[in-house]
């Protein structure tokens, strides 16, 4: 069940980790589902935000191996924006 402080509801922890070139990223498990959040890297404007939130299909528990808690640093995108479509190569999970 959903943590609760007044209004707000917790959904995950987040851990933070690093792409292969050095740019940070965000990761945490949402129920079955992964979430990632990358620095915005074509914010142009203020009015831009400066983080991408993306949903992402959870591991299964048999793909996790030994070290099974928190997500792992793998590959990942290159510099703060998030692949293209269809470059399921960069994806950091």
């Amino acid at each position: 069940m959903a943590e609760r402080q007044g209004d707000l509801t917790r959904l995950c922890g987040l851990w933070q980790n690093e792409t292969k070139t050095g740019g940070m990223y965000l990761s945490g498990n949402l129920g079955a589902a992964r979430l990632l959040v990358f620095p915005n890297g074509r914010k142009n404007t203020d009015r831009d935000p400066d983080w991408i939130a993306y949903v992402a299909p959870g591991k299964r528990r048999d793909d996790e191996g030994a070290g099974g808690g928190g997500p792992s640093s793998g590959s990942s995108p290159g510099g703060s924006a998030p692949p293209a479509a269809g470059d399921d190569d960069e994806i950091p999970f």
